[in-house]
């Protein structure tokens, strides 16, 4: 009776590599002293590697063989990019045509050259929404330091000159290569301190590496501000038919930024010649929010096509909105 062959099976040797970027001199302090994994099929058929996928553009690969015979190695050499601060895990991933092992799954974890202490990363969502004064985000700083050198802080600077940084606390833990170095992991509060000139802002907070002023991380700022009154919808488009000329045009919503000020907000016709009248409908009376109005044709003025504005505008004095109404006669 003839026997049939087991399926091919890949295994890896080592499956997960280290290597450690020359240090600032030129030297080089690898870890690993060969980075290539060995790829063993130790089934009874040959196995084709169909792809390899690096999870970063940090390393580059190279095959020995793309088909493995059963018993037999291949190897996959690996060349990293180096890294100067700080650790970067790759995931690499090869893919078989074997359906005992489809996918192999491998690690290289790269460290960087200089040695400690120094500012890790940064990282956070600077962009503030409908912002105003008084809001604040969080960034996260973490540095790497050694135990007899731990009396330094980052500094945070931007040029948006609004903006206020204070510290809201550190965490302190063992970096897990040595008991003497540690990994210092400390909130930031980016707080907007006064009003933002403008409805919109975009600038960048540069944290500084307190042992290598030269050595800085950013992190980009975005601001987007509601501006404090605004007519929904901002166009009126208002089509005219033989039987609703004379009907009610539209209707439209005035919101504002303020508590209790839609009570305030005015809404008039600008220019002689213009053939609208405005009145109001209602308000929110639960907090203040929006204002509701109708549009209604002057006495006496009959419906023409052509472009119209109202302009809306508070008590509070705040900035003020114009609301543009196309009258549009219908094709028949």
């Amino acid at each position: 009776m003839r026997s049939i062959a087991s399926p091919g099976r890949l295994k890896v040797s080592e499956a997960a590599l280290t290597w450690q970027s020359p240090a600032s001199d030129g030297a080089s302090r690898s870890v690993a002293e060969n980075l290539r994994y060995e790829l063993r099929n130790d089934g009874g058929r040959p196995v084709r590697i169909l792809s390899v996928e690096s999870g970063c553009g940090c390393t580059k690969q190279h095959l020995s063989a793309e088909i493995i015979k059963p018993r037999e190695s291949a190897f996959l050499t690996v060349q990293p990019t180096p890294l100067l601060f700080g650790e970067r895990r790759v995931p690499i991933t090869l893919h078989t045509d074997s359906p005992s092992s489809p996918v192999v799954n491998l690690s290289l974890r790269i460290l960087g050259g200089q040695d400690p202490p120094f500012l890790l990363s940064v990282d956070g969502d600077l962009r503030f929404r409908d912002c105003e004064a008084g809001d604040e985000l969080e960034v996260v700083v973490q540095t790497v330091e050694r135990s007899s050198e731990a009396d330094r802080e980052p500094v945070l600077r931007s040029d948006l000159p609004f903006l206020r940084f204070d510290r809201k606390g550190t965490r302190i833990k063992p970096s897990g290569h040595s008991a003497d170095i540690l990994v210092r992991t400390s909130i930031y509060s980016v707080q907007i301190a006064s009003t933002p000139p403008g409805d919109s802002f975009h600038g960048e907070v540069v944290v500084i590496d307190p042992w290598l002023p030269e050595h800085v991380n950013k992190l980009r700022v975005r601001g987007e501000t509601s501006p404090p009154i605004r007519a929904v919808p901002a166009r009126l488009v208002v089509r005219l038919t033989g039987e609703k000329k004379d009907g009610l045009p539209g209707t439209f919503a005035v919101l504002v930024k303020t508590p209790n000020e839609a009570d305030s907000v005015r809404a008039e016709p600008t220019g002689d010649d213009n053939p609208l009248l405005v009145e109001a409908v209602d308000a929110d009376d639960t907090d203040g929010k929006f204002v509701r109005f109708r549009l209604r044709w002057k006495p006496g003025q009959s419906p023409r096509p052509g472009l119209s504005h109202i302009a809306i505008s508070s008590s509070s004095g705040e900035r003020g909105v114009r609301l543009p109404v196309l009258v549009q006669e219908n094709a028949p």
